[in-house]
């Protein structure tokens, strides 16, 4: 089956028009032949236009073609054998939203067979329960033996794991976003008669938080205590300065958020802390019990680095700068208060959408790829090859016979 990615391109071919209204105009210049007088010719009574006739049928015949193999590479000409599948592909979930259900059902009407968006691509009534991964399924889609393949997809970003493979241009890859959401993420006591409650708000572009004030926490949620964290500041004077930018970043996180820092300076290390900054041009120390980050300056492009399990390293003696343009304040935020519960429960309330741009930044853009097992191809380079050569012969006999 032929088919056309640009078919509004064909409209290109009425320039056929052109060189066939030259070669129709065009004469050939007749020989001369001297005669002594005119008395004796009669004149003909045949129609001037008459001796207007097709001239050089091969040229004429090539420059057509030129036109025709031109036009069907600017319309992306496609072959596509009768057996070709051709599937819309569906993410559990997004079955019965309007847009994807209009769609979907002209789509089968058409031929699409309808399948799940998932490893294995079950039938519609065929659903398995699954763990979403984006790159893992466009890679399996790849070596599957379909024509095209329509894409329905929340295009969630935590769901984009792994190594990104390249997408066959096939594949038609389409985003639904889900629609923005607030949600409660914890409430925390801070005395008898006052609580915390931490609110989301979750959309396809950012998730972001708000902390109020409340007498009581709501019924559907338990109220914790406000998170301690006892931090402990090991410097020296060459340090001075480092210290006071550390400090600052460590103030900045309990304004924003509801945690409580009890910060102890010394000039030695000390027991009963939970974290241990050693802002110190000797070693640090060997713990098992203690999770410490040290400054070292390094080649690398990440402010802190994970050395070992309960090791960090700043790789940056820190500055003002360096605690602007490196958000200082939101990476110790990441690595002090991290908490894999919390962090699980905010992942299931996480719609952020990676943009299709960037998804079919990895597309194969130049026509349908031959391989195996892919029934789909791509005669365009076939094509463009024919062109040339057609080209050639067109204008080595357009020399020759001086036309």
């Amino acid at each position: 089956m032929i088919q056309f990615a640009q078919p509004i391109f064909l409209w290109a071919l009425t320039a056929l028009a052109v060189p066939i209204g030259i070669h129709l105009l065009s004469r050939k210049e007749g020989k001369v032949v001297k005669m002594g007088s005119l008395r004796h010719l009669r004149e003909t009574s045949t129609q001037q236009f008459k001796g207007v006739k097709l001239n050089e049928f091969l040229l004429l015949a090539l420059r057509c073609l030129l036109i025709i193999l031109f036009v069907v590479l600017l319309a992306g000409f496609q072959w596509h054998s009768k057996d070709a599948k051709k599937w819309v592909l569906v993410e559990s979930g997004l079955e019965n939203h309007p847009r994807v259900k209009s769609v979907t059902d002209s789509l089968e009407a058409d031929g699409f067979e309808w399948r799940w968006l998932q490893r294995g691509f079950p039938l519609r009534e065929q659903r398995q329960a699954h763990e979403m991964n984006y790159w893992g399924v466009i890679n399996d889609l790849n070596n599957e033996n379909v024509s095209r393949a329509i894409v329905f997809s929340r295009s969630a970003i935590k769901n984009f794991n792994g190594i990104r493979p390249e997408m066959d241009s096939v594949i038609t890859w389409i985003s639904i976003p889900s629609e923005p959401n607030e949600f409660v993420l914890q409430a925390l006591k801070k005395d008898e008669n006052q609580f915390l409650i931490r609110k989301g708000k979750a959309t396809s572009e950012r998730i972001s938080f708000s902390t109020e004030q409340v007498l009581a926490p709501p019924d559907s949620i338990t109220a914790e205590p406000i998170k301690q964290i006892k931090i402990l500041i090991v410097s020296n004077e060459s340090y001075a300065h480092d210290l006071e930018i550390l400090r600052a970043a460590l103030n900045a996180i309990q304004q924003a958020l509801p945690v409580e820092f009890k910060i102890q300076n010394s000039t030695k290390l000390e027991t009963g802390s939970d974290w241990v900054f050693w802002l110190s041009k000797e070693g640090v120390p060997a713990s098992d019990s203690i999770n410490f980050v040290g400054l070292k300056l390094q080649k690398t492009n990440t402010l802190i680095s994970h050395e070992k399990i309960n090791q960090w390293t700043i790789n940056k003696r820190l500055t003002v700068d360096v605690a602007r343009n490196e958000n200082l304040s939101l990476q110790l935020a990441e690595l002090l208060l991290a908490d894999s519960k919390l962090t699980a429960k905010l992942n299931q309330y996480d719609i952020r959408t990676l943009p299709d741009s960037v998804i079919l930044s990895g597309s194969k853009r130049e026509g349908l790829v031959v391989k195996a097992g892919m029934i789909a191809t791509s005669p365009n380079k076939i094509v463009l090859l024919l062109f040339f050569l057609v080209l050639i012969a067109e204008r080595i006999i357009a020399y020759a016979r001086k036309q």
